[in-house]
């Protein structure tokens, strides 16, 4: 049985370090960005990224992609 992977979307995920709590553990918040176009580049991703971290107050910690397909029998 062959399989065929249809893409459907990226999201752009964005961790900012927001520094400490009381107790000294590290805090964190994460941005998400949908609908991002399967088939942009990892550069141009990257540079969206670098473009909006550079709006931001806080330090950027991570940036992440995560890819969505659908999987279809291809027979």
């Amino acid at each position: 049985m062959a399989v065929e992977a249809r893409p459907l979307n990226s999201t752009l995920q964005l961790t900012y370090d927001m520094g400490t709590d009381q107790e000294g553990k590290a805090l964190s918040r994460r941005r998400s960005y949908s609908n991002v176009k399967v088939d942009a580049a990892d550069q141009d991703v990257f540079d969206v990224a670098a473009v909006i971290y550079g709006l931001q107050t806080y330090p950027m910690s991570q940036i992440q992609v995560t890819d969505r397909k659908h999987l279809v029998n291809a027979e």
